[in-house]
């Protein structure tokens, strides 16, 4: 039976680069000897950098760790011919990721030229779930208007403006972004918030 230690999940990571955390803790585990195989859904679930997945699966064998792909099993680094369909496989994982990215992109400005908000809106707007459009959000808006009122005819700081913003407990957005929370729960606006608005 595996034990749980011996699967490592980097969640929320992207595959192009070696900042995964448990990816780190799998490379000391098998310098240390403490397993001789990696097996993998797929190849590009280690990278999807040819030169990066060529490099950690040479660092493994190294430590003599050998690779396999569950799905892909000709992607096995005890079989001779491994290494060449083990470079296609990276490659080919490589080239999908930049295909995505382009085509992402290429999405994001159509939307952006056609004056569509990609992402949260800032505070004083809500997006048109038909649109994608911004629209004014009256209750937030008239609390930005009085946030440019305290802060230019009575020249608060953004200190002082954040400390009357938080006294009169005025809602945030509920996105986290730019939000801080109190021990109690309690919505909080921070500086930075404010200096954006």
């Amino acid at each position: 039976v595996l034990d749980d230690k011996y699967i490592y999940i980097d969640d929320g990571y992207t595959g192009i680069n070696g900042n995964r955390p448990n990816l780190q803790i799998m490379i000391t585990a098998a310098k240390q000897k403490e397993f001789d195989i990696v097996y993998v859904w797929k190849i590009d679930r280690l990278f999807r950098n040819t030169k990066l997945v060529l490099n950690l699966v040479d660092e493994l064998a190294a430590n003599g760790v050998g690779v396999k792909s569950i799905l892909e099993p000709f992607c096995d680094s005890s079989n001779p011919i491994w290494r060449y369909m083990f470079t296609m496989m990276a490659a080919g994982a490589e080239m999908e990721h930049s295909n995505i990215n382009e085509r992402t992109q290429h999405g994001k400005l159509r939307a952006m030229k056609a004056g569509k908000w990609l992402g949260s809106a800032p505070y004083g707007y809500s997006v048109n779930e038909e649109t994608k459009k911004l629209e004014v959000n009256k209750d937030e808006a008239k609390w930005v208007k009085k946030f440019f009122e305290w802060f230019v005819n009575e020249r608060l700081t953004l200190y002082r403006l954040q400390q009357r913003v938080n006294s009169l407990n005025i809602p945030t957005k509920y996105d986290n972004v730019g939000r801080i929370k109190h021990k109690n729960g309690k919505n909080f606006w921070a500086q930075r918030t404010l200096g954006r608005v």
